[in-house]
């Protein structure tokens, strides 16, 4: 239970409220705001339950650890980082170029959704608020949990299947699963979970700044 509870939290509770929350605003309301937007407030909400929950742990990776500077480890974590930045770049770049070939209107309205917006609810949510998010359900609660209890390799295929799949579209989840691989071997290498949440802020960064 203590691996379900927090996925079907997060599944269950994050997009149907940010629609619930786009009725009320823009069909009751009628007020001019961005599915975005909605996204983030639900996001926000959702944050601090699962937040809640990851500091009630357990979970291998289930804390903010102090990041190790010394005895040498100084290069350890930003290069770390810039690794996986650089894996999930050239994966974002190959799935780009499927894209072209295998059109998925689940994608395409993903698409939509981030060029309807405006610049600083963009940014603050894929940057800031949606990475830390997903960070902390899947690869700090999800990731350590499952670690725990069916072992590393298990731990890392399954919350990565599991990010993959809350993208429910078939482009969007090899690049979910493959990238969530990449953040949990991060975070196992380093004992962090800041280290995943800076690699997916500057991987969405790139992400719209290409668009």
């Amino acid at each position: 239970m203590n691996v379900i509870y927090p996925f079907l939290l997060y599944l269950l509770l994050y997009e149907p409220l940010a629609s619930v929350l786009y009725r009320i605003f823009h069909d009751a309301l009628g007020l001019d705001l961005t599915r975005l937007f909605c996204l983030l407030c639900s996001g926000l909400f959702v944050l601090v339950l699962e937040l809640d929950l990851l500091r009630r742990g357990p979970g291998t990776y289930s804390d903010f650890h102090k990041i190790e500077l010394k005895n040498g480890k100084a290069l350890h974590f930003p290069g770390s980082i810039l690794l996986a930045v650089v894996a999930g770049s050239l994966l974002n770049r190959g799935i780009t170029y499927l894209s072209t070939r295998i059109v998925s209107k689940c994608f395409a309205d993903a698409d939509a959704t981030l060029r309807g917006s405006g610049l600083p609810v963009l940014y603050l949510a894929t940057v800031i608020v949606l990475p830390l998010l997903e960070e902390v359900v899947f690869r700090g609660i999800l990731l350590g949990r499952l670690d725990e209890r069916f072992g590393r390799a298990w731990g890392i295929l399954l919350s990565s299947l599991l990010f993959g799949l809350i993208h429910f579209n078939l482009i969007q989840f090899l690049y979910a699963f493959l990238c969530g691989m990449i953040l949990s071997l991060l975070v196992i290498y380093n004992r962090n979970l800041w280290a995943s949440v800076i690699a997916h802020s500057i991987l969405n960064l790139i992400t719209i700044l290409s668009i």
